[in-house]
């Protein structure tokens, strides 16, 4: 019984050398920093659903202790649903790992979708989202980062008579600076 506690309090200070020795010592440099971001690509998992192109803007602050949020706001246009655009808006909350060659981030999202144009035959569906985010620091207090977003989303017919799917991925680059 005695030889337990001693390997829990082993484990976990392993753990973190561990983690430690392989992030970068600075943790705390920047007090925060601001990343805006543009969508590049949106696909979709129901192959009914095509993109034609997608704008918009991800903007996120990071806050002291790697902790940060969001909010995403981008249209993809429908290719062949007339002039049919998929509204995406989320709120996001993440956690950054800086290394020492490159920073990581994952995070979580809530929102919403909307068809914008069309029949107006379709509700807002809640959307849920989680992602993974790389950057590659240059200039001291700038990264250039990629991010990898999977998104769930369902939206029902007013009519009560069916549920159209808007559930896929979305890929963003952007840029950040750190005061």
């Amino acid at each position: 019984m005695g030889d337990k506690p001693l390997k829990g309090i082993l484990i976990i200070v392993l753990t973190g050398l561990i983690f430690f020795a392989f992030v970068d010592e600075s943790l705390a440099d920047d007090l925060f920093s601001v990343s805006i971001g543009i969508p590049v690509a949106h696909d979709f998992y129901k192959t009914y659903n095509k993109s034609d192109g997608v704008s918009g803007s991800l903007f996120h602050v990071k806050l002291p202790y790697q902790v940060g949020f969001g909010y995403e706001s981008y249209e993809t246009k429908l290719k062949d649903q007339q002039d049919w655009k998929l509204v995406t808006t989320m709120i996001d909350l993440f956690y950054q790992f800086d290394f020492v060659v490159l920073n990581a981030a994952l995070g979580i999202g809530i929102g919403n979708t909307e068809f914008d144009g069309g029949s107006g035959d379709w509700d807002k569906g809640s959307a849920v989202q989680y992602y993974f985010q790389v950057g590659w620091p240059f200039a001291g207090f700038m990264d250039l980062h990629a991010s990898y977003h999977t998104i769930r989303s369902e939206m029902k017919a007013k009519n009560g008579d069916g549920v159209w799917d808007v559930s896929g991925n979305v890929a963003a680059i952007g840029i950040s600076a750190g005061f």
